[in-house]
């Protein structure tokens, strides 16, 4: 067997055993939530607050997995301003596509300007005006908004059209859009990066850079709605929604809310990083053990390559002379059984050896072809 077809050898063998490994290395990591634990650590701040808990929503991401979870997900909520967010998203692709920019006037505002006021400052009459230049109603403009969701066009229901009503698990996948494909909103974080620098999120965790958004009002049947939606820079980001209603002491439960989520996830640091050191350490394991069986491999094959087959020339031997497997007589031979035996013999020796020149002729071309 040639050199050349050892190596390739070894080279295939070790690529089989290599590529269960890197495949490992590149699936996606497994949640590591304690959904229980959560659902507990939630359960018992809404009694100990006495919260109605049909009316309270959350929408969490742990970004440096992916992991998400949420409370009463899919229950519809008046968004007030919450809805600035996505509006100001779509203007900011205007600008990333290039068919506008910061200085581009839009219903007679500078688009920085508009961005500003109305993502830091929650200028509502501006708002309504990039509304209108967007679409020709504002239930068509808020159908641009659902390209930032990952939702079915089953999922809404008429008062998101018609009314601005959004979820927790729709705001929080906005927010997610937002967080994961930054340059293709410039400015937007930016802006809610300044928004209510002393209030909402801000109350409990203002050590940290927090993109948010509130939305706040009161209607005519004094029903309370007040949310927020924001990125919370913690060293593992995390996507925070929380929505009510009818509660008196909403922006102090939403800060407090953001406070546990916050610890939550700083705990689910550590974990992740020992999670991540044990898959490193079995893609190493199984790399060397991969290299070692293809080591083994190729020397196995070198053996096999430098040791003569001497079964196979003695069968082939054999095979040219068939006359030579009878059996000589018991009694002493006389002189013409000499001279056949002799005969016999010397044509064993030329079929020998025929047959060794064919295996060096074979070899020396295989070297040759290199």
């Amino acid at each position: 067997m040639s050199k050349l077809f050892q190596s390739l050898l070894a080279l295939l063998l070790c690529f089989a055993l290599l590529t269960p490994s890197a495949a490992l290395a590149e699936e996606a990591e497994p949640s590591i939530l304690d959904d229980a634990a959560i659902q507990a650590m939630l359960d018992e701040y809404i009694a100990s607050h006495d919260i109605n808990p049909e009316n309270i929503s959350v929408g969490y991401v742990y970004t440096a997995t992916g992991d998400t979870w949420f409370y009463n997900a899919d229950k519809w909520y008046y968004s007030a301003s919450m809805y600035k967010v996505p509006l100001m998203m779509i203007l900011a692709e205007k600008e990333h596509k290039g068919e506008l920019t910061r200085d581009s006037e839009v219903k007679g505002l500078k688009l920085g300007y508009a961005e500003e006021v109305i993502l830091t400052y929650s200028h509502n009459d501006y708002a309504h005006l990039m509304m209108s230049a967007l679409a020709p109603t504002e239930p068509d403009c808020r159908d641009i908004y659902k390209q930032y969701a990952q939702l079915p066009d089953d999922y809404y229901v008429s008062d998101f059209r018609d009314y601005s009503y959004f979820t927790a698990r729709f705001m929080t996948q906005v927010m997610t859009t937002l967080f994961t494909e930054p340059e293709r909103f410039p400015n937007v974080i930016d802006c809610l990066l300044n928004a209510q620098p002393e209030d909402y999120y801000n109350l409990t965790l203002g050590q940290y850079d927090i993109a948010q958004k509130y939305g706040s009002y009161r209607d005519n049947s004094w029903r309370d709605w007040n949310h927020t939606a924001a990125i919370i820079y913690l060293p593992n980001p995390i996507i925070l929604t929380v929505m009510t209603l009818d509660n008196p002491t909403a922006e102090l439960t939403i800060a407090e809310v953001g406070k546990l989520f916050a610890d939550y996830s700083l705990g689910l640091d550590s974990k992740l990083e020992q999670y991540r050191a044990e898959q490193e350490a079995a893609r190493l394991a199984a790399e060397e053990e991969a290299r070692r069986q293809a080591e083994e491999e190729e020397r196995r094959l070198a053996e096999a390559a430098e040791e003569p087959d001497t079964a196979t020339v003695l069968d082939a031997a054999e095979a040219m002379n068939p006359a030579a497997e009878t059996p000589l007589p018991a009694a002493a031979p006389s002189a013409a059984a000499n001279e056949e035996n002799t005969a016999l013999r010397l044509y064993v020796l030329i079929g020998a050896a025929g047959l060794g020149a064919l295996c060096l002729l074979v070899y020396l071309r295989s070297r040759k072809r290199r």
